[in-house]
Parts: C-alpha cells; structure tokens; sequence
C-alpha cells in the first residue's frame, strides 16, 4: 500500500513539475534576423512587377534528348535485401526510366496542364512559375 501511495505521490510532482517547469523557466528562442537577398545570377537589381501569362509548350528536340538520355542511362547493380535504404533502388530504377521512355505521354500531360492558366515572374532573382486558379 505504501509503494502505491509513494508512486502517487511521486507521479503527482512529475505532472506539477511538467506544468511549472515551462512557466518559472521559459525558453527564449531569438529570432534570427534574415536580411533580404538577391538570388539571381544577375546583379542585384530591383523586382520585377511584370507577370507573363504563358502555356507549357516543350519542344519535340528536347523531348527527343530526354528520351535519347534515358535510353543510355547507366544502372548499379543493387544491393540485395536493401530495398531503398542505401537510396533509389536500381531495380525499380529501371522500371521508371522504362515508363518514362514508352509509356509516359507528354503531350497529354501538357494539355492537362494546360487547362490552367500559367504565370511566370521574378522575385528576388529568382524566376517563379505558379498556377494562379479560382474555385468554382
């Protein structure tokens, strides 16, 4: 009986502890000062306020590289029994690159995409694609 009232006890002072601690000893945590920066490899310059409305258009020559680069793609050989713990494993590797080359459709990917409107503008140097869409 005097084990169980001793736990009682001593769990009661960790549950009043836990909501005192915070509150005698609270935790300041500073923010850091974050200056504004220029990203772009230009030099730095002011923002543009210009947004270009555009539409995923990509080329058949680059369509054809990227095809021609996953045809020539170099595989390890995996490591047995890891499955992704040492990273991508090849063996299901080549079956996306496979899906990629035959299987994937771009020009029906880029219609689907297409059916929103796409912008294009800079910020901080940095050239920003979005979608801008309104709920029906």
């Amino acid at each position: 009986m005097a084990l169980i009232r001793n736990l009682f006890i001593l769990s009661a002072l960790v549950v009043i502890g836990a909501i005192l601690y915070p509150k005698l000893f609270p935790t300041v945590i500073e923010v850091p000062k974050v200056e504004d920066k220029w990203f772009g490899k230009s030099p730095k310059g002011k923002d543009s306020e210009v947004i270009n409305k555009f539409a995923i258009n990509v080329s058949n020559q680059v369509l054809e590289d990227l095809n021609r680069r996953l045809e020539n793609t170099r595989f390890v050989e995996p490591i047995s029994g890891t499955q992704f713990n040492y990273g991508f494993h090849s063996d299901y590797l080549k079956k996306v690159v496979d899906y990629w080359r035959t299987k994937f459709d771009w020009r029906k990917q880029e219609l689907v995409l297409n059916k929103y409107n796409h912008y294009k503008t800079q910020i901080s140097g940095i050239n920003v694609h979005f979608i801008h869409v309104k709920p029906t």
